[in-house]
């Protein structure tokens, strides 16, 4: 078998109790002009092997599929780096070279995946009954994704066909990077004078850089925006930030108009009606219908509560403003702090006080340690990160300080770096020739404020919920225990990988946790004082109507746009922003602001999330049933209960299917009975 090692760079790190691990075999100090010689480098040593395999006349598991699963595993693992420093890195060269073997990465991904001489090799294994017979689980069901993937790639297409999707889908996937870039290129900013900023926490306009006029400047990163929209005074402030916020890559629809036009054109040219079709074969929902009838059911219950809602936060502006217009999205998020102090005595401003970081980081981790059986140890390897910020985490299992993997933690904003918060896969977990395994290297990158001079950085408690929700996340990854990199860790369905992580956001609702999580970041000695963290959850469904129904938008918009019928005309980028603020008035009840392109940033449509976005509420209702029916009734620090979660969710991957994975822990088919609850819209006592 061919061995590509030429990325390897190995770093030994110790143990508390002498034994050594060895670092990820990644390489962060690449420079421009290395990422993409060294991409194409690799891929040219992977195509001579594919050339090798497409040769066999008559192949065996051993002699073709596993060759195959290896090279996934090599890419995947040797060109993290290459990929990924698009996200983080400072210097704009190295994020273009990244973005540019991305691309490299993605064409590669698609001519191997219509290679004619592969589909043969692999056909004859997962015909030969003999060699069938002798395979485990995991590997039969490596065959079986292996030839879907030809048959969904075009393989069972004429010359002609299969040339012509080829094309759209190379054309797709530099698109695809294209849109990320834009966001991530972005540099807006907006110029505020201090009156302007009246209301604003005093360190967070401390902390806000300024022009050469004296002014203020926002950023469009999460920080910036919500410490404007939740408590800037004067509304023409917090119109100004939301319309420079929903516009930011404005003109990046026309990249996802062009987008959407190319996968229904290659979704019938695949012999289905529509690209929702096509996408959603592969997932628990099946069928476009079924989340249709999902969404409508919800939106059904949802209505009410949010109607109520609405008419609360409309009351409140009347009171401050004696105004009788419409509610206005740029004062929703003002609005609903004001009812969270006036109505629960919630102040986010006094309760991120409890909140540091570092605090939150200790107690969160001990969290994770107790329910898996993990031990995190902070190494000190600046060498083994890409930035001085960043923290390397080696986690081993605490029964006997065997090796989990490493976690890398970049939770502080920059120049040029990724602007959301989320979970990225650097290195799989895999079962290596002759049984060793390759364990999984994942990291959070974030954009939390950064610690001041006076003060460590403080949590709001939404910002607490991310971080749990990532961490989900990070713990599927490195809890992922398969024999291929292909199943490994969040490598599930689309509409259930987010299940795991949404339900570790409930110990954030729990009052123990939030002791633990919460103290005074000049008092250490001081928790969070209990009455604080009643109200916080009492407050925890405010505005849950409105706040689900934007998510029963987002996944119709998103159905809508790649829902068309084979006769229907492509959408242009003028109608996708209109769609937009239709579906937008007639779901979430808020009217959108005019010249406004939402659509332009709406980073999920454009990064693997295409006809999957309901995928975050479908996969709640799994979430909500895990928790409320095993660990609030077993305990939240239920060790048993924890392995148990670990050894059938979090370790399966996608080795299997989902649903069977849900099944061997609830014991039963999931339901719906337990979201409903989490939302208040069912007695909390009720027994599910």
């Amino acid at each position: 078998m061919l061995l590509l090692g030429f990325l390897l760079r190995m770093t030994i790190a110790t143990t508390s109790n002498g034994v050594s691990f060895d670092l990820p075999k990644l390489r962060w100090n690449l420079t421009a002009e290395e990422i993409v010689p060294m991409t194409k480098g690799l891929l040219a040593k992977c195509n001579s092997e594919l050339d090798r395999i497409g040769t066999l006349d008559k192949g065996t598991f051993e002699g073709v599929v596993l060759p195959l699963a290896e090279l996934e595993r090599l890419v995947m693992t040797e060109l993290a780096p290459c990929s990924f420093l698009q996200h983080v890195s400072m210097d704009s060269k190295v994020r273009e070279a990244s973005v540019e073997a991305t691309k490299l990465m993605d064409r590669y991904q698609i001519d191997k995946s219509m290679r004619e001489d592969l589909l043969q090799a692999t056909q004859f294994v997962a015909e030969n009954s003999a060699e069938m017979a002798k395979l485990d689980d995991e590997s039969k069901r490596l065959i079986e994704k292996m030839m879907t993937g030809f048959r969904r790639s075009g393989m069972l297409l004429g010359p002609k066909e299969r040339a012509e999707l080829k094309k759209k889908r190379e054309r797709l996937a530099e698109l695809e990077v294209s849109f990320a870039n834009v966001i991530a290129e972005d540099r807006s900013t907006v110029a505020f004078t201090e009156a302007e900023l009246e209301g604003c926490p005093e360190d967070f306009i401390k902390g806000l850089s300024k022009n050469e006029e004296g002014r203020f400047l926002a950023t469009m990163q999460y920080p910036d925006v919500f410490g404007i929209l939740k408590y800037a005074k004067r509304e023409e402030t917090r119109r100004r930030m939301d319309e420079a916020f929903n516009n930011r890559a404005k003109g990046n629809v026309k990249l996802l108009a062009e987008a959407v036009a190319l996968r229904q054109q290659c979704a019938q040219l695949l012999g289905y009606e529509n690209h929702a079709a096509f996408q959603l074969e592969e997932r628990l929902a099946k069928q476009p219908g079924s989340v249709l009838e999902f969404e409508a059911d919800l939106r059904s219950k949802l209505l009410p509560l949010a109607q109520k809602e609405l008419q609360a936060l409309n009351e409140i502006q009347q009171q401050e403003t004696t105004k009788s217009t419409a509610f206005r999205t740029w004062n929703y998020q003002y609005y609903t702090r004001l009812i969270l102090e006036r109505d629960f005595a919630v102040d986010a401003e006094k309760i991120k006080e409890y909140f540091s970081l570092e605090q939150v980081l200790i107690e969160m981790l001990r969290v994770y340690e107790t329910v898996l059986g993990l031990r995190f140890r902070q190494l000190n390897e600046p060498k083994a990160t890409w930035h001085a910020d960043v923290r390397l985490y080696e986690v081993t299992n605490s029964a006997d300080d065997t090796l989990v993997g490493h976690l890398y933690l970049d939770l502080f904003p920059r120049e040029g770096k990724y602007t959301h918060a989320a979970n990225f896969n650097l290195q799989p977990g895999a079962q290596l020739n002759g049984g060793t395994r390759q364990y999984p290297a994942t990291a959070i990158v974030a954009n939390f404020s950064k610690p001041g001079t006076d003060k460590p950085s403080l949590l709001k408690h939404d910002e607490v919920v991310t971080m749990f929700h990532e961490l989900g996340h990070a713990m599927h990854d490195l809890c992922g225990l398969t024999r291929y990199s292909r199943f490994h860790g969040t490598a599930v369905e689309t509409d259930f990988v987010e299940a795991p992580s949404q339900m570790l956001e409930n110990w954030c609702w729990d009052e123990e946790t939030l002791a633990r999580l919460g103290r005074h970041y000049q008092r250490s000695e001081e928790s969070i004082p209990r009455d604080i963290v009643q109200r916080m959850i009492r407050a925890k469904n405010l505005n849950a109507g409105l706040t689900n129904l934007r998510q029963v938008f987002f996944g119709l918009f998103d159905l809508k746009l790649h829902s068309l019928h084979a006769s229907d005309k492509p959408f242009t980028a003028e109608e996708i922003d209109r769609i937009y603020g239709d579906l937008r008035k007639e779901i979430t009840l808020l009217e959108q602001p005019e010249g406004i392109s939402p659509s332009s940033s709406f980073g999920h449509l454009m990064g693997g999330y295409d006809a999957g976005y309901y995928g975050y509420l479908w996969s709640q209702v799994f979430s909500a049933d895990m928790f409320y029916s095993r660990f609030k009734k077993e305990g939240l620090l239920n060790a048993k209960c924890g392995q148990a979660y670990r050894q059938e969710i979090l370790m399966p991957g996608g080795s299997r299917d989902g649903m069977k994975s849900l099944v061997s822990f609830l014991g039963r088919k999931p339901t719906s009975d337990a979201f409903m609850r989490s939302l208040g819209l069912t007695d909390e006592h009720e027994e599910l």
